[in-house]
C-alpha cells in the first residue's frame, strides 16, 4: 500500500533508506512506531517537489488497534509546533479504506484523485491525495 516501496521489501532496501535519512541537509524526519520496545511500523514527513509529505506503514498484524491514529496524532503535532508549515500532504491508494479512514480522523481532506506509480504492484494505480492544513488539525485537537 506504500507507492515508494518495493516489495518484497529486502535488507538492502533498507539500508538505501536508512542512508537517505542520514544525507546532510535532508529535511525528511523518519520515526519507527513501537509497542513493548519493538518495532511495529513507521512514520514520517518527506519533502517531495517542494511539498511537505506525510507519510506512515504498520505491520499488518498491528492494523486496527488505533496505533496509526494515535501515532499520526502525536507525530503532527509535532510537525506543527516545530516547522514553520501551514499544510502536509499525504493520500492512499484508492483500495486503502483502513488508511482512508485514519487520515479523515486527522483532519485531511481529499484535494484529488491521480496515477501513480507503486512499486509493490509494478503499476501505476489509483491514488487519493490529501490534505491538511495547521488550522484544520488544531481545531479538531483541541
Amino acid at each position: 500500500m506504500l507507492a515508494r516501496v518495493p516489495y518484497p521489501y529486502t535488507r538492502r532496501d533498507g539500508e538505501i533508506f536508512l542512508a537517505a535519512g542520514r544525507r546532510q541537509g535532508s529535511a525528511d524526519i523518519a520515526l519507527s512506531v513501537t509497542e513493548g520496545g519493538r518495532v511495529i511500523g513507521g512514520i514520517g514527513l518527506t519533502v517531495l517537489r517542494g511539498q511537505h509529505e506525510f507519510g506512515y506503514w504498520l505491520g499488518s498484524r498491528h492494523w486496527g488497534k488505533g496505533y496509526a491514529t494515535e501515532a499520526g496524532r502525536a507525530f503532527l503535532a509535532y510537525v506543527f509546533d516545530a516547522l514553520p508549515l501551514e499544510q502536509v500532504r499525504s493520500g492512499i491508494f484508492f483500495d486503502n479504506p483502513a488508511s482512508l479512514r485514519v487520515q479523515v480522523k486527522l483532519g485531511f481532506r481529499e484535494i484529488g484523485r491521480r496515477q501513480v506509480e507503486c512499486l509493490a504492484r509494478g503499476r501505476k494505480v489509483e491514488h487519493i491525495d490529501t490534505m491538511l492544513t495547521r488550522a484544520v488539525f488544531r481545531r479538531l485537537m483541541s
